[in-house]
């Protein structure tokens, strides 16, 4: 168990950042003015559009994983742009915010979003023990843990901190945030979103945690109008998971 004194420091210095967080958005949100959150480009598509985007990613999700179903995500975004009659560049926002707030916004966000991402999965382990839900590690993870060569944990390096990221946010950020901010209000999009983020992952111990994260990324691709922060942020998320699990083990299970 780590020392009670470094346990309060880094509490304190994780709530330090959430505070600066607070402040930097409301700061942002006080320069935009009322109409900050709509200001992110909205994917206004219609039902034979959608369709052939959404059934496009459940076929392949049907007979496939891992790289295929990101291959899925991305294919139902850009089906679905395509088949509007959209750019995909732009619909999607993956229009370029300045370089500086790619590079920095997103490790401030991923600092201020650790407590809150601890809470959850403690809430998470206490729900789970209270209605005897097995507290297992993901799929992904048992997966990671079976690689012995150099070759296989780069090739899932690779899957983790770039595939999965930009197929992810193309998919819930760019085309179901986007196309559901056309016809229902924001903050409702940015709330349906963050829980299919963490339903889809099909893990009961880790849905709060990912609804946590799926949360904040929704509020930085608003917040930024790109998803290139959501994608960082994400890719930064994975990775720290991914370093975790090398360093500690322990910590996610056998």
């Amino acid at each position: 168990m780590a020392d009670p004194g470094i346990a309060a420091v880094i509490a304190a210095a994780l709530a330090g950042c959430t505070g600066i967080l607070v402040w930097l958005t409301a700061r942002q949100r006080a320069r935009l003015g009322p109409g900050w959150a709509d200001r992110v480009p909205s994917i206004r598509l219609d039902r034979f559009s959608i369709g052939v985007g959404l059934l496009s990613f459940c076929l392949i999700a049907l007979v496939s994983f891992g790289a295929m179903i990101a291959l899925g995500m991305t294919a139902a975004a850009l089906l679905a742009c395509r088949a509007a009659g959209l750019n995909p560049w732009v619909a999607l926002g993956l229009v370029g915010p300045r370089a500086r707030t790619t590079l920095l916004l997103p490790p401030l966000v991923y600092l201020g979003i650790l407590m809150p991402l601890y809470v959850s999965a403690v809430l998470s382990f206490l729900i789970c023990a209270a209605l005897h839900i097995p507290f297992e590690p993901q799929q992904l993870i048992r997966l990671f843990q079976r690689l012995d060569s150099p070759s296989q944990l780069a090739g899932f390096a690779v899957m983790a901190v770039i595939v999965a990221p930009v197929s992810e946010e193309m998919f819930f950020r760019g085309l179901l945030h986007g196309w559901f901010k056309s016809f229902m209000p924001t903050r409702l999009s940015v709330a349906i979103t963050s829980l299919l983020f963490g339903a889809v992952h099909w893990h009961a111990p880790a849905f709060l945690p990912l609804t946590v994260l799926g949360l904040s990324l929704a509020l930085i691709y608003e917040a930024t109008r790109s998803l290139w922060p959501a994608i960082a942020l994400h890719a930064i998320f994975n990775l720290a998971t991914l370093v975790t699990m090398t360093l500690f083990p322990q910590l996610v299970g056998k």
